[in-house]
């Protein structure tokens, strides 16, 4: 199954155009996708575990070599689409208000 990241860091809004980087060549934009999709998840990795009580953490480090096990479990107790976009959302805002601090191009 591919990593549906990259597509939901750029489907609602375009990204690109936000930070003011639409003309940037597509092969830049993509290793750009990358490094976001991977930013975003550790961050969701990370705030899905912090979530878990010790008891579901237990069973999650029972199921550790059967990932499709351990995801329907975590899926049975967290709402990972729900979490999942609201890391998205945080790491674009992130990025627009970081960009917004940056002095543009006309300005250097």
């Amino acid at each position: 199954m591919p990593n549906p990241i990259p597509a939901l860091l750029t489907r609602e809004a375009n990204i690109f155009a936000a930070l003011g980087l639409e003309s940037l060549p597509p092969e830049r934009k993509a290793a750009m996708v990358e490094k976001m999709a991977a930013l975003v998840e550790k961050r969701f990795l990370l705030k899905v575990m912090d979530s878990l009580t010790d008891a579901d953490l237990e069973q999650v480090s029972k199921l550790a070599d059967k990932p499709d096990d351990m995801w329907g479990y975590i899926a049975s107790k967290k709402n990972l689409d729900a979490m999942l976009l609201e890391e998205i959302n945080a790491v674009k805002s992130e990025l627009l208000v970081q960009s917004a601090s940056l002095p543009k191009a006309d300005e250097i």
